[in-house]
């Protein structure tokens, strides 16, 4: 659209000596000196100078008898003129008129003088007067009343035509009375005398801000969450040196035909707008405003194309689109989505299938029709499971909307379950299989259940352990950790398991486990005498944890002796450690001495497992085993070196229990260092030899031992003094 024509400037209310000739023209004007000073609405300005014009000439004759005629007018002054003048402000004097012409006689005269001069000064512009002449007709003053006419008339400046002074122009008539004489004619008439020059300036004021470049947006007009916005560009504008403000007005034009008024949305008056529901189905355009000090200028945009809606799915039946479980079996099936906004292009994305994108897309079997948005295909084998993928409807305005959506694609019913792993046993019970099992889940042609499903598997017999639940990957279920106890030479299978779907594994067998328990198949019986051989050796078993004999490896077994109320006490002596690969340890020569009539039982250990026996004790003391300090020698601080013990021992020879026997065999002590004096060789009475005498000399600070001996038994050493 063409620019708004500019405001004319009315000199007239500006200024009453201002006039306008059109547009924003106008001219200043005047006869008289002065100075004239250029208003700040005046761009540019040209000034024009014209002379005074010469004076008129006044004619007659006393023998015409013709009516005489006015003499005509002197030349006007010559014209200066100088274009586009910047000075202001600028002083001026004009030059008067040239007197007029006297009459000389009845003859003709010749016309008044010369016009003064015109000048600016401070343009050095200049113009002279005009010069009278004479070209008068006669007038009888027999054929006119000579009391009533005039003189003749002197020669003025031109008038104003158009936007210049005239050149030339007729004197004004003078208003003097003539007399006819006794001849008829008038008596002295005088010329009147020419118009004063002149100063014309001609200025334009500053016109109203001009478009050069029209008004303009970018954005697409569509209602959409979010809001889209249009972003307007103002366009390149003409402001003449004069700082120019800017308005904004969008515009809306329904079903983008009539008239245009304002936008519907609440930032109609910004240059940028945020288009509204109201606007849908209209066409959009930006009006520009712009004012300086000498008016206002507005231009527009081009139209918009129609506002449409975003595209808004609604769903078609079958399915509805909040069911993201739609299946399609195996078999061929679709359904369409639907979306309003427009006319509406459907596309799926991504548009290929990628198992490790996010959606993932469909199989290449199924596709979308672009113009209905319906979705259709026979999916093939393997192509079972769960897809992720976005439908995106697309309108005329490019605006697009899409709807996320994830299909499941199942594989038909579980019809068979195939071993294709068999398990493997051999390993000891209650350890894991030796191999571990490999299941397919198969349809009735024997295709994969690709569907993620679980399957079970349980035992026959014994006791099935670890992960015994595996859920399917592509149909293949792998057991990774099952465990089996049992009995040996027993026979297992395992059976798998998806809801009826079943299949029995070969059978497999398991060995002997760890060691759980010991079983005392013969309980040891004590000789009466403590140390003697047990009447009855003890028998053991090493069994699993179902009861299995472990006798397919060596296994060690120990014995030995505690109180029955618990704590260390008799000893056993013997072959104490057995090794067995049967299972079975048989003790042959093992003895058991304790305190006469106190309660022990025997301890049997294997690894971490132990077994106790029954009680078993002793009811007389056994042959001399032992030396047994009972009371400690001691000698005081005080005691001089070579003195006799404050304290005397008394030793004691026991059985291997701890009884007290009736020996009298003869004990003997010996010192670690120093001398020992008194007697050292005491034959015991009832078992127990007590010392007297005996005396110690050695190194003071030094500790010293006590040793008691007896031939065949164990000695006994005492505490340091």
């Amino acid at each position: 659209m063409a620019p708004a024509a500019e405001a004319a400037v009315d000199c007239g209310t500006l200024n009453t000596t201002y006039t306008r000739i059109s547009g924003n023209t106008c001219y200043f004007e005047t006869q008289s000196n002065g100075s004239w000073t250029k208003p700040s609405w005046v761009t540019t300005y040209s000034v024009n100078l014209v002379g005074g014009g010469g004076g008129g000439t006044a004619v007659f004759s006393t023998t015409s008898t013709s009516e005489p005629q006015w003499g005509q007018s002197g030349e006007a002054g010559a014209l200066a003129q100088n274009a586009n003048a910047t000075a202001s402000p600028i002083s001026f004097s004009i030059g008067g008129g040239g007197s007029g012409g006297v009459h000389a006689g009845g003859a003709m005269a010749r016309g008044g003088g010369n016009g003064g001069t015109s000048t600016v000064t401070a343009l050095g512009l200049s113009a002279s007067g005009g010069i009278g002449w004479n070209d008068g007709y006669w007038w009888n003053c027999l054929f006119q009343d000579p009391a009533t006419k005039n003189g003749g008339r002197g020669a003025k400046a031109g008038p104003l035509s158009g936007t210049s002074w005239g050149t030339s122009g007729w004197g004004g008539i003078t208003q003097n009375s003539g007399s006819c004489a006794t001849n008829g004619g008038p008596t002295s008439p005088d010329g009147q005398s020419g118009q004063a020059g002149g100063i014309q300036i001609i200025f334009s004021a500053a016109p109203a801000p001009q478009n050069t470049a029209a008004p303009s947006f970018t954005g697409t007009p569509a209602f959409k969450s979010p809001a889209e916005i249009l972003t307007g560009n103002q366009g390149t504008w003409n402001d003449f040196g004069s700082t120019a403000t800017y308005t904004y007005l969008w515009q809306s034009q329904t079903g983008c035909s009539g008239a245009w008024g304002d936008a519907a949305g609440g930032t109609k008056a910004a240059l940028n707008y945020t288009i509204v529901s109201g606007d849908v189905g209209n066409c959009l355009r930006l009006q520009v405003t712009a004012t300086n000090a000498y008016g206002a200028t507005s231009a527009t945009s081009s139209a918009s194309l129609q506002v449409t809606a975003v595209p808004v799915f609604t769903a078609a039946s079958p399915p509805v689109i909040a069911d993201e479980g739609y299946a399609f079996n195996g078999v061929a099936g679709g359904y369409a989505f639907q979306a309003s906004g427009g006319r509406i292009t459907y596309s799926l994305s991504p548009s290929s299938y990628n198992a490790a994108a996010s959606p993932t897309g469909l199989p290449a079997t199924l596709t979308i029709n672009a113009s209905t948005g319906a979705l259709s295909g026979t999916p093939t084998a393997g192509q079972a499971g769960v897809y992720t993928y976005q439908v995106v409807a697309t309108n005329d305005s490019g605006s697009t909307a899409t709807a996320t959506l994830t299909l499941t694609i199942s594989d038909g019913t579980p019809a068979q379950i195939t071993i294709t792993t068999q398990p493997a046993g051999g390993m000891a019970s209650g350890t894991t299989l030796t191999t571990q099992p490999v299941v397919q889940l198969q349809d009735s042609s024997g295709r994969l259940i690709t569907q993620p499903l679980s399957i079970t598997a349980t035992a026959s017999g014994g006791t099935l352990g670890g992960t015994t639940s595996v859920t399917t990957s592509a149909g293949v279920a792998t057991f990774t950790n099952l465990t089996l106890a049992g009995l040996v030479n027993t026979s297992y299978t395992l059976t798998f398991t998806r809801g009826s779907v079943t299949a029995t594994s070969n059978a497999i067998q398991v060995t002997p486990g760890a060691v759980s328990s010991i079983s005392i198949t013969t309980q040891p019986v004590a000789g009466a005498a403590a140390g003697s051989v047990l009447v009855t050796q003890p028998v053991v078993r090493l069994i699993d944890a179902q009861g299995n004999l472990i006798n397919d490896r060596s296994s060690t077994v120990t014995v030995s002796s505690e109180l029955a109320a618990g704590g260390a006490g008799g000893s056993v002596a013997g072959t104490t450690s057995l090794s067995t690969s049967t299972g079975i340890a048989t003790f042959t020569d093992l003895t058991f001495g304790g305190l006469v009539g106190t309660s022990y039982k025997l301890k049997f250990t294997s690894g971490a497992v132990t077994q106790l026996s029954s009680n078993v004790s002793n009811t007389l003391a056994g042959p001399p085993a032992q030396v047994s300090i009972q009371t400690q020698p001691t000698l005081t601080g005080t005691q001089l070196v070579g003195s006799a013990f404050t304290t005397q021992p008394v030793v004691s020879i026991l059985d291997a229990g701890g009884n007290t026997t009736t020996s009298t065999a003869t004990i003997t002590a010996t010192a670690s260092g120093g001398t020992l004096g008194g007697t050292a060789a005491v034959a015991a009475v009832s078992g127990t030899a007590t010392y007297s005498g005996l005396t110690f000399a050695g190194l003071v600070s030094i500790p010293y031992t006590l040793t008691f001996t007896s031939s065949g038994l164990t000695s006994a050493t005492s505490s340091s003094f």
